[in-house]
């Protein structure tokens, strides 16, 4: 039940964060031309990367049917957004995280909101994510373990 849950409420976020980041990348903003300050790439290119990186484990989640290393990917997709978004607060830059792209401007919402909802939603993907694929794995284990015992016996 809770792997389900997990697997279509992560595809629609991370699928809605996507569409930010890419609809944002096609954009004219001068900030697209700007680095990232963690990471030194163009933020246009930052977003095009994550953008089609997280479609892809959209097709992935949806494609495959309680598979433990999907999980095991977008655990770690959370992770690295919870690291992102800690070093970014940590560094105290002009700017908040880019996260979204431009798309945020758009949103009836605070940035501290937005901020908000978006931890939230990085510690869903890490969390959920790592239980789903502990489950999934274990899952697995007991099918093999009945079926050599079906051959066996």
């Amino acid at each position: 039940m809770f792997v389900s849950f997990f697997q279509y409420s992560s595809a629609v976020l991370v699928l809605v964060t996507a569409a930010a980041k890419l609809i944002s990348a096609l954009g004219a903003q001068g900030i697209l031309h700007a680095p990232d300050p963690i990471l030194g790439v163009s933020n246009r290119v930052l977003l095009m990367s994550f953008g089609i990186l997280e479609l892809t484990l959209v097709a992935a989640l949806l494609g495959s049917e309680g598979r433990w290393f999907v999980f095991l990917l977008i655990s770690m997709l959370g992770g690295q957004f919870l690291l992102y978004r800690t070093i970014f607060a940590l560094g105290a830059y002009s700017r908040g995280c880019p996260c979204l792209g431009t798309i945020g401007e758009w949103l009836p919402m605070s940035e501290r909101n937005i901020d908000l909802a978006l931890w939230g939603i990085a510690s869903w993907l890490c969390i959920g994510g790592a239980i789903s694929c502990y489950l999934s794995f274990q899952n697995v284990a007991a099918v093999q373990a009945a079926s050599e015992s079906t051959a066996s016996g």
